[in-house]
């Protein structure tokens, strides 16, 4: 049914812009309260969050991250403390004053100009320390300049990635040499596709418009090139000819934020006349004509979900994972945003199928990725270990760890905030609950990761 509407709509969908006034006020239900049970849920997760937090600064202050099961720590993000810088935000908006007072502080004091780490990746440095410096200069009420002084340097250094007048920047750096870390042969999407929001920020509060000027290069150059379908860009570019390498489409890891940028980037700005909000109807519109699949030889056939697609490989893969998961959350933010109510029915769809892996694993976890037998049967390609449980649940799982990812959860905040629908915070509760009992290290009140 859902595809019978889409394809009768497409032609309205291409020609749909951002309305004039686009805010949260317009997109989320209107007349939503918390009730006291949700109250006490979220004081709930409040306390955790607050508690695992001690757990770090204890044991692993100063590092990007606490190695919970051992008391020890581990620097992958530079070793400039990513945990602290990363999580501004949450602490502010779960009104943790104390932590954020805290971090601030930390964070004016870093030295972003060396890093004993050889490389250092261009969107993990973007993601976890440029976005964090910014946006707690904004939850701040933009009263810390300090912050987007640290901001600059970091930025500065990003910058680095582009050679020349390559359209692409690189994906690792040299830091401390001011340099690419290698040979620079590819760039991948969701590197290159990640970085608008931050720069575009970041050159409206320092007023020097180079951090924009090359994110939003790297953005047109993906989004103007030749995709596998519309709007459908493969996972790695040639960064000196801002070509495609490959042939591997995907909503998952490697292009996710890529996609997600897009639509988020029109929503920040307000902006209906770049090509950012076609591109990306493009991409949702291909994903429902070439993407979406409903899995077969199962009591499960309802479920919607995403392949990812590489005609090399022989076309449509039937797996997707919880990186992926982002997805339904991104089409009911964009359809609300643009007034379309058939990809906002393909969000829920999809947010329920990720949802689905959580309420059917026996943890009460979803996996890293999950598998499924496709519309053309292609089990060549995949593994359907446990038939059974395939068979009743729809999914059977492919990498069974939880590293404690968000994307399935925030489809679901989504979800329940354009509907008022309590299925979804019923949902959510109990993916925490399952989390919270099975990630707890009790000796320290932090989280850890589980291997299956």
């Amino acid at each position: 049914m859902l595809a019978k509407r889409f394809g009768a709509l497409l032609v309205a969908f291409l020609s749909v812009g951002l309305p004039s006034s686009v805010d949260a006020a317009t997109i989320q239900k209107p007349g939503l309260t918390q009730s006291a049970t949700s109250k006490a849920r979220a004081d709930q997760i409040k306390a955790a969050y607050h508690t695992s937090y001690e757990a770090y600064l204890k044991y692993a202050s100063g590092h990007d991250a606490l190695l919970p099961l051992t008391n020890g720590f581990t620097d992958p993000f530079g070793g400039w403390g990513a945990s602290v810088v990363d999580s501004l935000s949450t602490s502010f908006l779960m009104g943790h004053k104390d932590l954020y007072d805290q971090g601030v502080e930390y964070s004016k004091k870093i030295d972003f100009t060396k890093t004993s780490s050889s490389s250092i990746s261009l969107f993990e440095t973007n993601i976890r320390y440029l976005a964090g410096l910014i946006s707690a200069y904004e939850l701040g009420g933009k009263k810390e300049q300090k912050l987007i002084d640290q901001a600059k340097v970091v930025g500065d250094h990003l910058i680095t990635g582009w050679l020349g007048d390559n359209p692409l920047p690189c994906n690792t750096l040299k830091w401390n040499n001011l340099a690419p870390a290698d040979a620079c042969t590819s760039s991948g999407i969701a590197e290159a596709g990640t970085l608008i929001l931050e720069m575009d920020r970041l050159s409206k509060y320092t007023g020097d418009p180079k951090y924009l000027r090359l994110a939003t290069k790297s953005m047109k150059a993906i989004a103007e090139s030749k995709g596998v379908f519309p709007g459908l860009f493969p996972q790695v570019y040639n960064p000196v000819t801002g070509e495609p390498a490959d042939d591997y489409v995907t909503w998952g890891g490697g292009s996710d934020s890529f996609f997600e940028y897009l639509i988020k980037y029109a929503y920040l700005t307000g902006d209906d006349q770049s090509l950012w909000i076609p591109t990306w109807v493009n991409s949702v519109a291909s994903s429902i004509k070439h993407l979406v699949e409903h899995p077969e030889q199962t009591q499960q056939t309802q479920l919607t979900y995403l392949t990812d697609y590489s005609k090399s490989n022989g076309g449509n893969l039937p797996r997707w994972s919880h990186l992926g998961c982002f997805a339904g959350g991104n089409w009911i933010l964009g359809a609300k945003m643009i007034g379309n109510g058939v990809f906002d029915d393909y969000g829920q769809a999809l947010t329920g199928a990720c949802a689905n892996t959580y309420s059917s694993s026996p943890s009460g976890i979803g996996p890293e990725s999950f598998v499924f037998i496709g519309q053309g049967n292609n089990t060549s390609r995949i593994t359907i270990n446990d038939k059974a449980f395939y068979r009743q649940h729809g999914f059977d799982f492919e990498v069974t760890q939880y590293i404690l990812r968000p994307e399935v959860m925030e489809s679901v905040f989504y979800a329940y905030r354009t509907t008022g629908d309590a299925k979804w915070q019923e949902i959510a509760w109990n993916a925490w609950t399952s989390i919270y009992r099975r990630c707890l290290v009790k000796s320290n009140g932090a989280l850890a990761a589980l291997a299956n």
